[in-house]
């Protein structure tokens, strides 16, 4: 009988596990969400707003495209926020410092979007992050030219992010973080970002229904 017992209660116990890593994911998903369902998210409306109020105030040239492009990765944004537990602003910041809200294509034609991405850093980016850009129902399609990355608004974007966020974690500065964005230590750019993120922050706080 125990020749019985013993494979049935090593069934129960692996049977245990798997549900225990089931209500694990679900869990992550309901403080997280899909990128997608976020759209309902209080943060979305927010950072739209945020947008809004600054590209009116420092009349940023921006077609109604982008603005729909940005609309297209506010969830996206809201998503690696709460990852991360990084403000969502900083990643607002990083596009109006980059592009002032418009889908560009610069450095002599070497950088692409809202994030300047260049890429060499998109190569790097899609294989440290491969399985979240996977989580987050993003393709995991090859990018050979800057052509790619124009044609990819939400891809390219993200891999920005994910790029900050890479640094911030090797560095664990901000300051560092912002700097190395950029490709190098730039003191002029880091003081340019963070006069941009404490301008945005101060109207995003002040936004009904703030949170941080």
């Amino acid at each position: 009988m125990l020749l019985f017992h013993i494979p049935k209660l090593r069934t129960v116990s692996v049977l245990k596990r798997i549900l225990i890593t089931i209500l694990i994911v679900l869990s992550v998903l309901t403080i997280f969400g899909n990128p997608k369902d976020l759209i309902k998210n209080a943060n979305y409306d927010k950072l739209k707003t945020l947008i809004d109020i600054r590209i009116e105030k420092e009349r940023y040239k921006v077609t109604p495209i982008d603005k729909e492009r940005l609309e297209a990765i506010l969830p996206y944004i809201v998503y690696l926020s709460n990852s991360y537990s990084i403000d969502p602003v900083i990643f607002i910041t990083i596009i109006e410092q980059e592009s002032g809200y418009r889908w560009i294509t610069g450095d002599s034609g070497k950088a692409a979007g809202f994030v300047q991405l260049h890429l060499s850093t998109a190569w790097y980016c899609m294989d440290k992050f491969k399985d979240e850009l996977l989580d987050m129902g993003l393709t995991n399609t090859e990018i050979k030219s800057i052509k790619d990355l124009e044609m990819s608004v939400i891809r390219t974007s993200v891999l920005g992010f994910y790029w900050f966020i890479l640094k911030l974690k090797e560095t664990g500065s901000y300051r560092k973080a912002i700097g190395l964005y950029n490709g190098v230590d730039n003191e002029s750019y880091i003081n340019n970002f963070v006069e941009k993120y404490m301008q945005l922050h101060e109207i995003y706080f002040n936004l009904k229904g703030y949170s941080a």
